[in-house]
């Protein structure tokens, strides 16, 4: 399982390395970090529901296209280090939530987002398999300039993945999202 968690780790490293770099090869578009904590609750099986939750960090990305001077394009992805136990069988969750959405206002702003999240499956009893889940958040922030160079953007986030194969997700928490200064 240890050797599962460090692996998903460095494909999220990397895909952030990647999106930064592409991301300052291409015309208006800012590679943010976001770092943060979450509860994170899952709720597993259909005829017999048993919640699990876990506090932990957060580390996500997101990609931020301006659109104009108070609204923009974001796709972000956020994962938690902290597996969810399946209170029904000896197994365990990773998530990884992708999404895309407006983001709406300048210094405080809104974003509704949509997408997906990638579950990854571990333990005894599991089968060390895939899924996903169609899902929807909404983050509500607030963005500061730090000199001349970067942007700070502390915010509050909920996420939420539809019930699928007899498990959803839900990831409420505070992240800050640093990244160039936009103009």
């Amino acid at each position: 399982m240890r050797a599962h968690l460090i692996i998903t780790t460095v494909v999220t490293i990397a895909a952030l390395h990647t999106s930064t770099l592409q991301a300052q090869q291409a015309p208006n578009v800012a590679a943010r970090v976001a770092l943060g904590v979450a509860y994170e609750r899952g709720t597993f099986g259909d005829d017999d529901p048993r919640p699990h939750g876990e506090t932990g960090p957060t580390i996500g990305g997101q990609l931020w296209k301006p659109l104009s001077s108070s609204k923009a394009l974001v796709f972000e992805g956020t994962f938690q280090p902290n597996a969810l136990d399946n209170p029904h069988y000896e197994e365990k969750v990773h998530v990884l939530y992708v999404q895309i959405g407006p983001q709406f206002g300048r210094r405080l702003y809104f974003r509704p987002t949509g997408g997906f999240v990638v579950r990854f499956w571990s333990g005894s009893e599991s089968d060390g398999g895939t899924d996903g889940a169609p899902s929807v958040g909404l983050a509500i922030g607030h963005e500061r300039a730090v000199g001349t160079s970067y942007d700070v953007s502390p915010e509050f986030f909920l996420r939420v993945s539809a019930p699928i194969a007899g498990v959803t997700t839900w990831l409420l928490g505070l992240q800050v999202a640093v990244g160039p200064h936009r103009r």
